[in-house]
Protein backbone atom coordinates (compact mmCIF):
# COMPACT_ATOMS: atom_id res chain seq x y z
CA UNK A 1 0.00 0.00 0.00
CA UNK A 2 2.89 2.82 1.16
CA UNK A 3 3.96 1.90 -2.28
CA UNK A 4 1.71 4.04 -4.03
CA UNK A 5 2.79 7.21 -2.07
CA UNK A 6 6.45 6.66 -2.88
CA UNK A 7 7.56 9.14 -5.69
CA UNK A 8 10.21 7.69 -8.08
CA UNK A 9 11.96 10.24 -10.98
CA UNK A 10 14.68 9.70 -13.70
CA UNK A 11 16.92 6.83 -14.87
CA UNK A 12 20.61 7.62 -13.95
CA UNK A 13 22.96 5.76 -12.35
CA UNK A 14 23.22 7.98 -8.72
CA UNK A 15 20.06 7.52 -6.58
CA UNK A 16 19.55 9.92 -4.10
CA UNK A 17 16.61 9.50 -1.25
CA UNK A 18 14.64 11.87 0.99
CA UNK A 19 13.00 9.22 4.02
CA UNK A 20 11.95 12.34 5.72
CA UNK A 21 10.27 14.84 3.32
CA UNK A 22 6.67 14.02 5.63
CA UNK A 23 5.83 12.76 9.05
CA UNK A 24 6.45 9.29 9.33
CA UNK A 25 6.50 6.56 11.96
CA UNK A 26 8.58 4.73 14.37
CA UNK A 27 7.64 1.93 16.39
CA UNK A 28 4.05 2.03 15.54
CA UNK A 29 2.94 5.41 17.32
CA UNK A 30 6.12 7.98 17.85
CA UNK A 31 6.28 10.50 15.26
CA UNK A 32 9.53 11.53 13.58
CA UNK A 33 8.56 14.92 11.91
CA UNK A 34 9.81 15.70 8.26
CA UNK A 35 13.08 17.52 7.92
CA UNK A 36 12.29 21.05 6.34
CA UNK A 37 14.03 21.74 2.83
CA UNK A 38 14.93 18.53 1.99
CA UNK A 39 12.11 18.13 -0.55
CA UNK A 40 12.77 20.84 -2.27
CA UNK A 41 16.54 20.39 -2.35
CA UNK A 42 16.60 17.08 -4.25
CA UNK A 43 13.82 18.11 -6.50
CA UNK A 44 16.77 21.30 -7.24
CA UNK A 45 19.25 18.76 -7.83
CA UNK A 46 17.16 16.54 -9.92
CA UNK A 47 16.31 19.49 -11.89
CA UNK A 48 20.07 20.69 -12.19
CA UNK A 49 21.85 16.53 -12.91
CA UNK A 50 18.79 15.54 -15.00
CA UNK A 51 17.29 12.18 -15.51
CA UNK A 52 20.11 10.17 -17.40
CA UNK A 53 22.00 10.92 -14.60
CA UNK A 54 20.19 11.02 -11.59
CA UNK A 55 17.37 8.84 -9.89
CA UNK A 56 15.54 10.56 -7.04
CA UNK A 57 13.29 8.54 -4.79
CA UNK A 58 11.34 10.37 -2.23
CA UNK A 59 7.34 10.68 -0.24
CA UNK A 60 5.25 11.66 -2.59
CA UNK A 61 3.72 14.64 -0.87
CA UNK A 62 1.05 16.06 -2.90
CA UNK A 63 -0.51 12.46 -2.76
CA UNK A 64 0.17 12.37 0.90
CA UNK A 65 -1.34 15.49 1.86
CA UNK A 66 -4.93 13.94 0.24
CA UNK A 67 -5.10 11.37 2.32
CA UNK A 68 -5.13 13.92 5.00
CA UNK A 69 -1.33 13.60 6.21
CA UNK A 70 -1.94 9.90 6.48
CA UNK A 71 1.36 8.76 8.49
CA UNK A 72 3.82 6.09 6.49
CA UNK A 73 6.09 4.35 8.30
CA UNK A 74 9.71 6.00 8.57
CA UNK A 75 11.85 3.40 6.06
CA UNK A 76 15.03 4.83 7.81
CA UNK A 77 14.25 3.02 10.72
CA UNK A 78 13.05 -0.06 10.47
CA UNK A 79 13.47 -3.52 11.99
CA UNK A 80 15.60 -6.49 10.12
CA UNK A 81 12.47 -8.55 9.92
CA UNK A 82 10.22 -6.27 7.45
CA UNK A 83 10.98 -5.98 3.88
CA UNK A 84 9.58 -2.88 3.52
CA UNK A 85 8.07 -1.06 0.40
CA UNK A 86 11.34 1.69 0.11
CA UNK A 87 13.32 -1.83 -0.15
CA UNK A 88 11.24 -3.20 -2.89
CA UNK A 89 11.25 -0.06 -4.95
CA UNK A 90 14.74 0.21 -4.71
CA UNK A 91 15.28 -3.29 -6.01
CA UNK A 92 13.21 -2.89 -8.89
CA UNK A 93 15.32 0.04 -9.93
CA UNK A 94 18.47 -2.12 -9.31
CA UNK A 95 16.94 -5.02 -11.53
CA UNK A 96 16.72 -2.50 -14.31
CA UNK A 97 19.72 -0.96 -14.42
CA UNK A 98 23.15 -0.45 -12.60
CA UNK A 99 23.23 2.01 -9.28
CA UNK A 100 26.66 3.47 -8.81
CA UNK A 101 25.77 5.36 -6.04
CA UNK A 102 23.23 6.47 -3.55
CA UNK A 103 22.97 8.95 -0.84
CA UNK A 104 20.39 9.57 1.41
CA UNK A 105 19.76 13.21 2.25
CA UNK A 106 18.55 14.16 5.61
CA UNK A 107 18.34 17.12 8.38
CA UNK A 108 19.29 17.72 11.97
CA UNK A 109 19.50 19.98 14.35
CA UNK A 110 22.16 22.77 14.64
CA UNK A 111 22.81 22.18 18.05
CA UNK A 112 23.23 18.39 16.34
CA UNK A 113 26.57 18.73 15.70
CA UNK A 114 29.43 21.07 15.55
CA UNK A 115 29.56 20.86 11.93
CA UNK A 116 27.25 21.54 8.95
CA UNK A 117 27.52 18.42 7.37
CA UNK A 118 27.80 15.14 9.10
CA UNK A 119 28.22 12.03 7.35
CA UNK A 120 26.96 8.44 8.09
CA UNK A 121 29.52 5.49 6.24
CA UNK A 122 28.79 2.61 8.15
CA UNK A 123 30.64 1.31 11.10
CA UNK A 124 32.04 -1.48 9.09
CA UNK A 125 33.64 1.16 6.68
CA UNK A 126 37.37 0.60 6.76
CA UNK A 127 36.53 -3.56 7.27
CA UNK A 128 34.67 -3.31 3.95
CA UNK A 129 36.48 -1.65 2.09
CA UNK A 130 39.36 -2.58 3.18
CA UNK A 131 42.90 -0.53 1.68
CA UNK A 132 40.69 2.34 0.04
CA UNK A 133 38.71 3.41 3.41
CA UNK A 134 41.11 6.51 3.77
CA UNK A 135 40.85 7.57 0.16
CA UNK A 136 37.53 7.35 -0.08
CA UNK A 137 37.02 9.29 3.21
CA UNK A 138 39.00 11.63 1.57
CA UNK A 139 37.48 12.34 -1.59
CA UNK A 140 34.15 12.26 0.29
CA UNK A 141 35.18 15.29 2.52
CA UNK A 142 37.28 17.19 0.05
CA UNK A 143 34.18 17.35 -2.58
CA UNK A 144 31.47 17.88 -0.03
CA UNK A 145 33.64 20.90 1.25
CA UNK A 146 32.67 22.74 -1.62
CA UNK A 147 29.09 23.19 -0.34
CA UNK A 148 30.30 24.15 3.11
CA UNK A 149 33.92 23.40 4.73
CA UNK A 150 32.47 22.64 8.04
CA UNK A 151 31.97 18.81 7.52
CA UNK A 152 33.02 15.31 9.39
CA UNK A 153 32.65 12.02 9.25
CA UNK A 154 30.49 11.02 12.26
CA UNK A 155 29.92 8.00 14.23
CA UNK A 156 26.54 9.21 15.31
CA UNK A 157 24.64 8.54 11.67
CA UNK A 158 26.52 5.66 10.76
CA UNK A 159 24.01 3.43 9.87
CA UNK A 160 24.13 0.99 12.49
CA UNK A 161 20.17 0.42 12.90
CA UNK A 162 20.98 0.73 16.95
CA UNK A 163 20.94 -3.51 17.19
CA UNK A 164 17.28 -3.75 16.32
CA UNK A 165 16.81 -1.06 13.46
CA UNK A 166 18.62 -0.34 10.36
CA UNK A 167 18.66 2.88 8.48
CA UNK A 168 18.27 2.59 4.61
CA UNK A 169 21.96 3.43 3.75
CA UNK A 170 22.76 -0.02 5.56
CA UNK A 171 19.80 -1.87 3.70
CA UNK A 172 21.38 -1.04 0.40
CA UNK A 173 24.92 -1.74 1.08
CA UNK A 174 23.60 -5.44 1.60
CA UNK A 175 22.00 -4.79 -1.70
CA UNK A 176 25.64 -4.00 -3.15
CA UNK A 177 25.38 -0.77 -3.21
CA UNK A 178 27.85 2.00 -2.31
CA UNK A 179 25.97 3.83 -0.19
CA UNK A 180 26.11 6.56 2.71
CA UNK A 181 23.96 9.12 4.87
CA UNK A 182 24.32 13.19 4.64
CA UNK A 183 23.22 14.91 7.43
CA UNK A 184 22.63 18.93 6.81
CA UNK A 185 22.30 21.66 9.92
CA UNK A 186 19.29 23.82 9.47
CA UNK A 187 21.96 26.28 8.70
CA UNK A 188 23.27 25.02 5.60
CA UNK A 189 19.85 24.09 4.26
CA UNK A 190 18.63 27.56 4.41
CA UNK A 191 21.48 28.33 2.81
CA UNK A 192 20.76 26.03 -0.04
CA UNK A 193 17.39 27.12 -0.43
CA UNK A 194 18.52 30.54 -0.91
CA UNK A 195 21.43 29.80 -2.88
CA UNK A 196 20.58 27.84 -6.24
CA UNK A 197 24.69 28.44 -7.43
CA UNK A 198 25.33 26.22 -3.97
CA UNK A 199 23.05 23.35 -4.88
CA UNK A 200 24.97 23.32 -8.63
CA UNK A 201 28.26 22.88 -6.12
CA UNK A 202 26.51 19.75 -4.18
CA UNK A 203 25.37 18.07 -7.44
CA UNK A 204 28.81 18.98 -9.02
CA UNK A 205 30.17 16.97 -5.87
CA UNK A 206 27.96 14.18 -5.80
CA UNK A 207 28.75 13.41 -9.25
CA UNK A 208 32.44 13.86 -8.95
CA UNK A 209 32.34 11.62 -5.72
CA UNK A 210 30.59 8.73 -7.99
CA UNK A 211 32.64 8.54 -10.85
CA UNK A 212 35.83 8.72 -8.29
CA UNK A 213 34.41 5.67 -6.22
CA UNK A 214 33.80 4.02 -9.86
CA UNK A 215 37.03 4.02 -10.58
CA UNK A 216 38.33 2.97 -7.04
CA UNK A 217 36.20 -0.16 -6.91
CA UNK A 218 36.73 -1.24 -10.46
CA UNK A 219 40.57 -0.69 -10.45
CA UNK A 220 40.72 -2.96 -7.34
CA UNK A 221 37.96 -5.00 -8.70
CA UNK A 222 36.14 -5.80 -5.41
CA UNK A 223 32.54 -5.32 -5.38
CA UNK A 224 30.59 -4.31 -2.66
CA UNK A 225 29.29 -7.28 -0.76
CA UNK A 226 26.80 -8.20 1.05
CA UNK A 227 27.76 -9.14 4.45
CA UNK A 228 26.94 -9.12 8.51
CA UNK A 229 27.99 -6.05 10.36
CA UNK A 230 28.19 -5.31 13.75
CA UNK A 231 25.72 -3.58 15.51
CA UNK A 232 25.98 -0.70 18.32
CA UNK A 233 24.25 -1.00 21.36
CA UNK A 234 21.80 2.99 21.59
CA UNK A 235 20.72 4.41 24.84
CA UNK A 236 17.34 5.29 24.63
CA UNK A 237 16.42 8.50 24.52
CA UNK A 238 12.87 10.36 25.63
CA UNK A 239 10.62 10.29 22.32
CA UNK A 240 9.97 14.27 22.19
CA UNK A 241 8.60 15.70 19.13
CA UNK A 242 10.93 17.80 17.43
CA UNK A 243 11.48 19.83 13.88
CA UNK A 244 14.51 19.27 11.77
Amino acid sequence: MESKYILIKGRGPLLITGTHVVNTIRRKSEIHNNESYIYSLIMKLYEILGPNKVTIMLWDKEKIKKTNNLRLEDPNFVTRDVKHSWDKEIKKIKRKRKIELHIDLHGMKDSSSPKNIDLGIGINFKKRRRLNSKKIKSILIKELKNVDSEIRISKKYSGTGCEMYETITRRTRNMGIFSFQIELSRSIRKKLNKNIGLVKKMAKSFLNIQEKIKKILNKTKKRVRKSKLKTRKCREKPRAKYIR
